[in-house]
Formats: C-alpha cells, sequence, structure tokens
C-alpha cells in the first residue's frame, strides 16, 4: 500500500470528492484542491477567515467552506477559475450548511434553529423554510434529490414536511408524526420509506412512504421494562431491512413486508466467549451444547490485536530492529470483551449500539457498542442472521469505519494510531501507515 506525504490541515477538515477524482483540505484560512491520481495542487482558494469545514457539491464542480466566526460561507469551483461566491447569514448566526442534490441551491441553518434559508446559485433568489426541529439530523434529501424531508416543531408537536426541490422548494405535505420527540430521520436507499426516529428518552420508530402515508410504529419497549431508546439506525441497500440500535446493547432488525422485527443481535459483554462452543446466531452466550435450534451453536472467528515485529505492507528488511507494530492474531480461548463503565454523573452516556453499517451489496452488518469501543462485531445479513467475527482492539476504541463500495466485502477502521485495519471475510489484515505521526481518525472510500 502506497501512501501519499503529510500534509497539514485544521481541524480535520478534508474531504474527498464524490466522483473520487480530488480531495479538499483546509490550512486555516487557505483551501487547497488537490488531484487524486498525480496529487498535483488543482486549485488554492482564499478564505476570509478560518475554514470550520468544507462540503463538497454532489456533482463535484463546487466546494463549499464554512466560516462559523464569521457566520458566512464561501464557495470555490473545484477548478481554476475566478468564479466564487460569499453568502453572509449576519446577526442571525450560523449553525450548518449543506448543498442539495441540484449542485445549485445550498441550505443554511441559523443560530436557534429558528429558520433553514435555501440560496440559489443561479438566479441568486432565496427561499425560508420555519419551525425545524432543533436536531442534527432534522432533514434529509430523497436519493434521486428531488425531494426534501424536514422535521418541525409546530405548536409542542412533532411535524414532518415534505418539499419538492425542483418546484422553488413547494411544499408538498405536512404530516403529524408520532414521536414524542423526534431527533432524525433516514430516507431508504430505494427512496421509497422514511424512518423517523425519537430521542434517547423515548424509543419510537415512525415508517412513512415517500408521500407522507404513515405506515407502521415501532416501539422497542413492547411488552418489556421500559428503558432508553435509539441510539441508531441504517437502511440496508435494497431498503428491504433496517436495523435499529438501541441503549440496550442490542440490534433490532425490521422488515419491510410488514414492519416486524425480524431478529434481535445481541452483544454479550457480560460473559466470557468461547470460540470452540461459539454463539447463538443472533450472538448470544451458550452455556451448552444442547443440538436444538434454538441453542445450536455457531462458530465465530474472533481477532484480537496484539503487538508483532512486522507487519503487512512492510518487507521484513524495511522493519527497523527491535520496532513493534500491530497485527491480527486468531482467539482460541475463551475471551472477555473489555467494556467500561458509563459514568453517571455525564449527559449522553457512551452506552449502546452506536454503529449499524450494511456492506454495499446487503450482505453484511458491522455494529459497534459505545461501551465497548474498541470491538467491531460482524454479522452475515439473510433469512437467517448469524454472527460470524469478532474484532477486538486494544490500542484504542474504534473511531471510524467504512466498507469498500467496489468490493462486496472489504472492512476498513481505524483506531486512532499509524496502523490501517481491514477485514474480509477470508480473514483480517493489519497495514502500517509510514509516516508515525500520522494518526487517521477517519476513513474514506
Amino acid at each position: 500500500m502506497k501512501f501519499s506525504e503529510f500534509t497539514k490541515i485544521t481541524d480535520h477538515a478534508v474531504v474527498l470528492s464524490p466522483n473520487g477524482l480530488c480531495v479538499a483540505y483546509a490550512n486555516q484560512f487557505r483551501l487547497i484542491i488537490q488531484d487524486i491520481r498525480t496529487l498535483a495542487v488543482v486549485n488554492v482558494c482564499r478564505c476570509a477567515d478560518t475554514i470550520s469545514d468544507i462540503h463538497w457539491s454532489p456533482d463535484s464542480s463546487l466546494v463549499l467552506c464554512i466560516m462559523r466566526k464569521r457566520n458566512s460561507i464561501q464557495v470555490w469551483s473545484a477548478s481554476p477559475s475566478n468564479w466564487s461566491c460569499k453568502i453572509d447569514e449576519g446577526s442571525t448566526g450560523l449553525i450548518d450548511a449543506c448543498w442539495a442534490m441540484d449542485s445549485r441551491h445550498i441550505l443554511t441553518t441559523c443560530d436557534y434553529f429558528l429558520r433553514i434559508t435555501v440560496w440559489s446559485l443561479s438566479n441568486t433568489s432565496v427561499s425560508y423554510m420555519k419551525y425545524p426541529k432543533a436536531c442534527p439530523k432534522n432533514l434529509a434529501f430523497s436519493p434521486g434529490g428531488r425531494y426534501l424531508c424536514l422535521l418541525e416543531r409546530r405548536d409542542l408537536q412533532d411535524c414532518m414536511s415534505i418539499f419538492d426541490c425542483q418546484l422553488e422548494w413547494r411544499l408538498v405535505v405536512n404530516v403529524q408524526l408520532p414521536t414524542k420527540d423526534s431527533c432524525g430521520l433516514e430516507w431508504s436507499p430505494d427512496g421509497r420509506y422514511i424512518a423517523v426516529y425519537d430521542s434517547c428518552l423515548y424509543d419510537t420508530v415512525a415508517i412513512f412512504t415517500a408521500d407522507g402515508r404513515h405506515l407502521h410504529t415501532f416501539s422497542m419497549s413492547k411488552g418489556e421494562n421500559y428503558h432508553l431508546g435509539v441510539k441508531s439506525i441504517a437502511w440496508s441497500p435494497s431498503g428491504q431491512l433496517l436495523a435499529i440500535g438501541g441503549f440496550d446493547q442490542k440490534c433490532r432488525i425490521l422488515n419491510h413486508a410488514n414492519w416486524s422485527c425480524l431478529v434481535v443481535l445481541q452483544h454479550p459483554l457480560s460473559k466470557p466467549i468461547a470460540p470452540q462452543l461459539g454463539l447463538s446466531p443472533t450472538g448470544e452466550v451458550l452455556e451448552s451444547t444442547l443440538n436444538s435450534d434454538s441453542n445450536r451453536s455457531y462458530r465465530v472467528a474472533i481477532y484480537q490485536e496484539e503487538a508483532s515485529e512486522q507487519l503487512a505492507g512492510n518487507p521484513p528488511s524495511a522493519t527497523p530492529a527491535g520496532a513493534v507494530g500491530r497485527n491480527y492474531s486468531i482467539v482460541s480461548k475463551p475471551i472477555q470483551i473489555p467494556c467500561l463503565k458509563p459514568d453517571p454523573k455525564k449527559p449522553n452516556p457512551k452506552i449502546g449500539v452506536g454503529l449499524c453499517l450494511f456492506s454495499p451489496t446487503g450482505r453484511y452488518l458491522v455494529t459497534r457498542v459505545d461501551n465497548a469501543p474498541g470491538t467491531l462485531w460482524v454479522w452475515r445479513a439473510g433469512l437467517r442472521f448469524s454472527l460470524i467475527s469478532i474484532l477486538t482492539h486494544t490500542s484504542g476504541p474504534v473511531l471510524s469505519a467504512a466498507w469498500d463500495p467496489q468490493s462486496t466485502a472489504r472492512l476498513a477502521l481505524c483506531i486512532g494510531t499509524d496502523v490501517v485495519f481491514m477485514w474480509t471475510p477470508q480473514g483480517c489484515v493489519a497495514v502500517e501507515v509510514s509516516l508515525s505521526i500520522f494518526y487517521p481518525p477517519h476513513y474514506y472510500y
């Protein structure tokens, strides 16, 4: 594996273009755009202040730079050009900004979520959306970019509005939600469904069609003791499965036929896991080897990070004497997953399934429990879900994980060290990054 030279950036502001041909990164007030293949600098732009964040337009032709200190944004052409644009929110403040799917409109959110402003780069027109819900994931575009779904708070009630982006952002439908305190929504990849989920204090997930019809409301505490609610959700690429990660360390899988729960995936942290015995298909630790459908053992490959003298990507001659790297080893003895005890005095406790991510083909699902941040759980999806691999790390928590979009099943993850970890159904590998001072916090494909 080859790596480019080390480059200084500001606050991890580095983003790959959607077409994968360029990378944009910020160095204080400068925006630098480089070609991925040749590493040549394509364009250098000077902003009015320090760049807080960067967003590529969906067509990879424009770059948006957010300057929160000045409550303004600047837009630059990715190719060498004199064209530029500046948008100033002034005294209303600026929380965030994002692109519309047509790459010719920009949405900005002002302070206190008072409104969302739609700026047109084509005809300089301006539109406003009132009553946005004060939550990070309060809007989402349909996969084709035709419609925008927005969470709102009207008359002390949660509402959802759908706008037509091609008809001057006209309101199509507004519906009242069955949630008590919605905090996010997700379109299905096929554009047929919208999932709206409650905050951590409640456990409701509401499913709607693309035209706003209510299909189903799922509650995790139905028939159980009350507990904290939804931590994360993820659609499968086909839109036929919905994974719901809860604060109870369980991941529930819903199907699109009747929106019932197909299976509850468990993440055992209180008992040792014996690789010889394995686990039940849903991840439950077995006490015996009873040969029944409910207790049939399932072989699980457990990989544990350990110190090594040689890493993949470096020949033996290139490894300095006494150098210690990291690698994976297959566990053969019972192992208990290390977990952290959350501090009850701090808000937003690090517990529950905080990561659910399907592979590009939908064949695999990876999950992470936030109170066991150094461990990833890989499941085989389908008619019968089964846990096939557990990846444990001792150097630090798993900060980011990403599936390779050009591979059927290749997972890359980082733990904040100079080692790139990769998983495939055939095994795992650790690759050392040549620059020891570079510790990647995120990976992008």
